[in-house]
């Protein structure tokens, strides 16, 4: 038998299959090419495995003097020093100190003596809370299965 007469049988087969029997002939030509995928090694260029397809770089990239910390298949920004980040936005908390004294009409050496950022509530000194998205990239992957390299997505 020819592969042409292979493939038209193939193909004649899969025609005949109900829309759920494809979606499951599917899924198994799927896992037995992940399957395949699963045992090519990962390449020196990207030597961190991801998953069964993906082989990724072990540190993500300085993008425009911005960096960029891993997040598994994703690069997520840096928060500023003193921030947190939870992968989708840099947080910095909500923070009050108490000067030692409180501005009144008769004890005006006391106001406006808070630290830069900060607000003068009287007798204490209030920075409000900030929060800011945090940009992040979908990382460059080699593709087992495919033999390629994908690049990555622009930060956003």
């Amino acid at each position: 038998m020819t592969r042409f007469t292979t493939l038209f049988l193939l193909i004649a087969a899969i025609a005949t299959l109900t829309v759920h029997q494809s979606h499951a002939f599917v899924d198994v030509i799927l896992d037995a090419a992940l399957e395949a995928a699963d045992k090519v090694p990962c390449p020196a260029s990207h030597p961190q495995r991801w998953d069964r397809r993906y082989c990724i770089k072990p540190n993500c990239p300085t993008v425009a003097g911005v960096q960029y910390d891993n997040d598994g298949l994703y690069c997520v920004e840096k928060c500023p020093p003193g921030w947190r980040g939870d992968g989708v936005q840099c947080w910095l908390d909500l923070h009050v100190y108490g000067k030692g004294c409180c501005c009144t009409l008769f004890t005006k050496g006391c106001c406006d003596n808070c630290n830069p950022g900060y607000v003068d509530d009287g007798c204490t000194c209030r920075r409000p809370p900030q929060s800011r998205k945090q940009k992040r990239f979908v990382r460059e992957k080699w593709d087992k299965a495919k033999n390629v390299v994908e690049p990555a997505t622009p930060p956003h």
